[in-house]
């Protein structure tokens, strides 16, 4: 067949005739051809990326909720309510239209592989843009699943939450609004076609997720560089505001369902102007804060910059980073796209600051869990880059492989460098993966079977909790006898109508002598029951505290057996993932999957000190000992350990206990104390007993100077 590469490459040179010049049928078949292989190998290119991504994401696909907003995102879709401000209507309509048309699966799953779908699609579209500022394929593809296999975009594809739809709507902007520039360019007019699309997708954008605005100031930018005029013409102007607007539509599902729907609830009531304008603005559900720049501030924005880079680092990897970097500098000749992802990348990482200096208060577990989530669409700019960088790398070597066979250029530098998305594939999977990931759906099963019959369960602050159990009990029906109540909405009106309507039974106010009577009522462990006052007793039992009004008999035996059975047939106890050995490995302690194992640890540190106070010893041992299992971090237990030792005379075991403590909380007085009479009282070592006495009234000075 080699007579006929020179024939076909006349032929193809042909092809560079200038549209005036006359071509033959010939010339037309070669030209046509060359077309269509052309564009198939770019859809071939993008139907790889989107399959490659797809089926990682389905095998690491979470098999059920995890923490996070996406059990109650999930029981809004399900029962057409409405989830929590701003609504987020379009994802409820496509998730319940998904659930539908695809029977197959719990509503979890299937709704966590819709989330695998827009990720996928998204990391197409990454191939594309990239594909389209290079003209080359291999950086075009390894770009876009150096994206795909990110950590934060990879969990946020195999989750329910609305970050997948948020990254898809973000790349098919900066594609629209890239083909729309480059039509402008090519054929000197202003494709408005191209821009009333764009303004109609950014309107849909906005139905999902809010925070897709911060891309807005780059997206300006490009279409002022590359066409002012567009805001001078009366014409465009109208259509683009009108096309804006139709994309908006779905808000209007917020008032129509809530006026005329079926489904029991409605976060915020939409169904007057009032509510509606007030859920849309997020009203009373963490809108977006704008801190004031003082001293104090400037330190909580330097932590977080430290962060927000340290997860750069930890998404892309060293490689990625670098070849980031490389791309980003490759960029600077090409000064409109290479401000426009400037820009891009800056305004969308400011929102984690917006964030984060008003979140830094937080346990480093909420704001960390978060702030990660908002980086994302930064991350997708970043990504860009990457490709570029690889396509600047390739060039590098190529150049100085000139004198190499056009097979070694072609074979042996490119398709080697593809394959460098294999490192964040295989650096995040064993941490990504959730397809063994049960633990939100066990604990709350083990919550609500905490609760006896027709009981009140009082949720204070913690959504997570309200999540899990809104999902459990109205899309897969868990125990509905359960009253719950989340306090940290009772300040909305329209929440209290809810409960009076819901559970018109119950007395005002919940923690009331008549609703004790009448039900038994609990608390979570992990939140802070304690703050209930004098008037009231508490007993921690199972993973719940009960509250009685009077102190409550108590039958030891009976006690530790119901606990000690209670906890043997939980789903938690018997879920592998919950030790901490693994546990570390797979959910390190800026997820909130660690919030379960501290629920666990918590619920039997408070059994472990209730008996402890009541001088069962050997049981509160038994209890401590447990709790440590799954975090041999936390220093109460280790501070009960010492005390029953102490008592128990043996010093060395009490003085280590002790010291185990302070090491882990170098703020605990009582072990500081403990310390100092065995030192003073029992092995009669003066120097250790000052020792402890020194960092015990550093403390006590610490603690008055603070009050």
């Amino acid at each position: 067949m080699n007579f006929l590469y020179p024939h076909i490459k006349q032929r193809l040179t042909s092809l560079n005739k200038t549209p005036k010049e006359s071509y033959s049928c010939y010339d037309v078949g070669f030209r046509l051809i060359k077309k269509y292989i052309f564009k198939k190998t770019i859809f071939l290119g993008g139907l790889f990326v989107f399959l490659t991504s797809f089926l990682v994401y389905f095998f690491t696909l979470a098999p059920t909720i995890v923490p996070g907003d996406g059990p109650e995102l999930i029981a809004a879709a399900y029962n057409l309510g409405t989830a929590h401000p701003p609504g987020y209507p379009l994802l409820t309509l496509i998730s319940k239209f998904f659930i539908t048309v695809f029977p197959f699966g719990k509503i979890a799953w299937r709704v966590n592989l819709l989330n695998a779908l827009f990720g996928s699609l998204a990391v197409a579209v990454v191939y594309l843009i990239i594909y389209k500022l290079t003209r080359k394929k291999v950086p075009a593809i390894a770009g876009a699943l150096f994206l795909a296999f990110s950590s934060g975009f990879w969990f946020y594809s195999i989750t329910a939450e609305v970050f997948a739809l948020n990254n898809l709507f973000a790349v098919l902007l900066i594609l629209i609004i890239l083909i729309w520039r480059e039509k402008v360019l090519k054929i000197k007019n202003s494709s408005s076609k191209w821009l009333y699309l764009f303004c109609f997708v950014a309107g849909l954008s906005f139905t999902n997720q809010q925070a897709i605005i911060f891309l807005a100031p780059a997206f300006l930018f490009l279409i002022l560089a590359t066409n002012w005029k567009v805001f001078i013409n009366l014409k465009s102007l109208f259509f683009m505001a009108l096309f804006l607007i139709l994309g908006l539509i779905p808000y209007a599902y917020l008032f129509f369902a809530s006026r005329f729907g079926s489904a029991f609830f409605y976060w915020g009531d939409p169904s007057n102007l009032k509510n509606f304008i007030a859920v849309l603005l997020r009203k009373g559900y963490g809108g977006i804060p704008y801190p004031k720049l003082e001293i104090s501030l400037i330190g909580t924005w330097g932590r977080a910059l430290v962060f927000y880079y340290s997860t750069l680092y930890y998404q892309f990897t060293l490689a990625g980073v670098f070849l980031g970097l490389l791309g980003f500098f490759s960029l600077w000749r090409r000064e409109k796209i290479f401000n426009f992802l400037l820009i891009a990348f800056l305004f969308s990482g400011l929102l984690l600051l917006f964030y984060l200096g008003n979140l830094l208060h937080l346990e480093e577990t909420i704001w960390k869990g978060i702030s990660e989530r908002f980086t994302l669409l930064s991350m997708v700019v970043f990504s860009i880059w990457i490709g570029l960088g690889i396509h600047c790398l390739i060039k590098i070597i190529l150049s100085f492989l000139k004198s190499q066979s056009e097979m070694i250029k072609k074979l042996f530098v490119p398709i080697p460098i593809l394959f460098c998305f294999l490192i964040p594939l295989f650096t995040h999977y064993s941490y990504v993966d959730q397809s063994d990931n049960y633990l939100l759906y066990d604990f709350g099963h083990d919550v609500l079977n905490a609760a006896e019959e027709n009981a009140l369960l009082v949720s204070q602050g913690d959504m997570m909790l309200f999540s899990t159990f809104f999902y459990l009990q109205n899309v897969e029906g868990v125990r509905t006898d359960i009253k719950i109540v989340h306090m940290a909405l009772l300040g909305g009106e329209w929440y209290v109508n809810f409960i009076k309507e819901r559970y018109p039974e119950l007395k005002s106010p919940l923690i009331s002598a008549e609703n004790i009577k009448e039900r038994s009522v609990y608390f979570p462990m992990i939140n802070k029951a304690e703050e209930l006052g004098k008037d009231y007793f508490l007993l921690p039992k199972r993973f719940l505290f009960q509250v009685f009004l009077e102190r409550p008999s108590f039958t030891p035996h009976e006690y530790i057996e119901d606990n000690r059975q209670f906890y043997e047939n939980s789903l938690l106890s018997k879920n592998p993932q919950l030790t901490k050995a693994k546990f570390n490995k797979k959910y390190p302690f800026t997820t909130w999957d660690s919030e379960i194992a501290y629920f666990y640890t918590v619920s039997h540190y408070n059994i472990c000190n209730f008996l402890y106070l009541r001088s069962y010893y050997k049981e509160a041992e038994r209890e401590c000992e447990i709790a440590l299992e799954t975090n041999s971090d936390f220093s109460l237990a280790h501070l009960v350990l010492g005390h029953i030792a102490h008592k128990g005379g043996q010093y060395e075991m009490a003085i280590n206990e002790y010291e185990k403590t302070i090491q882990l909380d170098p703020q605990n007085i009582s072990a500081y104390e403990s310390l100092i009479v065995i030192y003073t009282k029992y092995l009669k070592d003066e120097a250790k007993a000052l020792e402890y006495t020194e960092g015990y009234l550093e403390l006590k000075i610490k603690e008055n100077s603070s009050k």
